[in-house]
């Protein structure tokens, strides 16, 4: 399926994502892209097309395993009104050197509200192409039927007490769902918005709905470090992270300062807001359509990584590896250099080294980053059972712990 931007997931929140030339800055509010189900409550999608030409957009929810892959529901099943939803707000970006256009709507509609839990994936698409998805943004549908007693703390393994963290999990299911097979009971971790991290652990023991996650390895994570970060929110002077700011043409190009390994260093607590990024223009009452597309430099000094590639990543590129954000290595000046047009905004970065090895690839945050026990992060905690008979998991609990207390 050909399409301008798609995120789908493959493996265990691991998602892939086509290079994207023209759909960028995708944002859903609140950020951890989950709603409960039956809440009055609405998540809040944005995105731009750097096309600059409005077409009539539509979008259809599409019920998922939860590996996002479709499950075996029927759509009259999951989605209770007419699956095809008109995309009216949008706006022409408003004095910018970079001409675009941003749609932003509600999750979920009046018009085709979630029956069922568990994952979906909502299908943009052109009303002239209905097959062809330009754009397919994953959320969490949950019920509010788990307690969960959850924590995080160095680990007890004494080689991993400096570097790792490790989370202690139990949870309580509501009586009112009986958990009688215990096989089709599935708890994903992931640490903040990084879904390169997520991992599935392995229930250990369960007593009627008590479920207990104790496998130790399974639950220690590597602490990583804080993320680097950058500020281009104004245009006008250089913030944070900026080494220099200049236009070019009708094109503004922000040079970051170099970034070095941070190996070898002690632990350094710097605020980040956890991989994430926020869209605004300093002094722009509309960041929606005022805030511009400025050309970002990013330098890493290093030596050259053999059967590696190194990519940029971070909530703004969606954590992937394409080659969109793929740095490439200039050996006369010993750095890996990469080239991103972004909107204004603040944005928390990270540097992951992809070896790959045949088949498979290894991310590794640590090369650049190192990792340290105090990094401040967030976990989160998605719990889904498949009902004896069912041919779907339910997302029947979810939280988000830290940290930090």
């Amino acid at each position: 399926m050909e399409v301008r931007f798609k995120i789908c997931l493959l493996f265990v929140c691991t998602f892939q994502m086509a290079a994207a030339q023209n759909f960028r800055s995708v944002t859903v509010q609140p950020s951890s892209a989950i709603w409960q189900l039956g809440s009055s409550e609405t998540l809040r999608i944005g995105f731009d097309d750097l096309n600059d030409e409005q077409i009539t957009l539509r979008y259809r929810l599409q019920h998922c395993n939860p590996d996002f892959t479709p499950s075996g529901l029927r759509e009259q099943e999951t989605v209770a009104g007419i699956n095809e939803v008109n995309i009216l707000d949008n706006e022409l970006s408003f004095n910018t050197r970079t001409n675009y256009v941003h749609y932003s709507f509600s999750f979920p509609p009046a018009e085709a509200r979630p029956r069922v839990s568990g994952n979906f994936l909502i299908q943009i698409y052109d009303v002239d192409y209905p097959s062809k998805y330009l754009l397919e943004i994953p959320v969490r549908v949950y019920e509010d039927l788990t307690r969960f007693e959850a924590s995080v703390g160095a680990p007890r393994r004494v080689e991993y007490s400096k570097t790792k963290q490790e989370l202690q999990v139990t949870a309580q299911v509501n009586q009112s769902l009986p958990i009688t097979n215990t096989a089709n009971v599935l708890l994903l971790v992931r640490q903040n918005q990084n879904v390169r991290t997520a991992r599935q652990i392995p229930l250990t023991s369960s007593n009627g709905n008590y479920l207990e996650f104790r496998y130790e390895d399974a639950l220690i994570f590597d602490g990583l470090n804080e993320y680097r970060n950058f500020d281009i929110r104004p245009l006008t002077y250089t913030a944070y992270g900026v080494f220099s700011n200049e236009l070019r043409g009708d094109t503004r190009h922000i040079t970051l300062y170099t970034d070095k390994s941070f190996l070898g260093f002690e632990y350094a607590s710097t605020d980040d807001i956890n991989g994430q990024y926020v869209i605004k223009a300093a002094g722009q009452s509309n960041s929606d359509s005022e805030a511009d597309y400025v050309m970002v430099h990013f330098t890493l000094e290093s030596a050259f990584i053999p059967n590696a590639d190194v990519y940029v990543m971070g909530d703004f590129t969606q954590w992937q590896s394409s080659p969109e954000y793929k740095m490439t290595y200039d050996a006369g000046r010993g750095e890996y250099l990469l080239d991103l047009p972004l909107k204004q905004g603040f944005y928390d970065y990270t540097y992951d080294v992809v070896r790959n090895g045949g088949s498979t690839s290894q991310d590794d945050f640590i090369f650049f980053g190192n990792t340290f026990y105090e990094t401040e992060n967030t976990y989160f905690l998605y719990l889904y059972y498949r009902p004896p008979g069912g041919v779907a998991h339910r997302l029947i609990g979810y939280r988000q712990i830290s940290s930090r207390k």
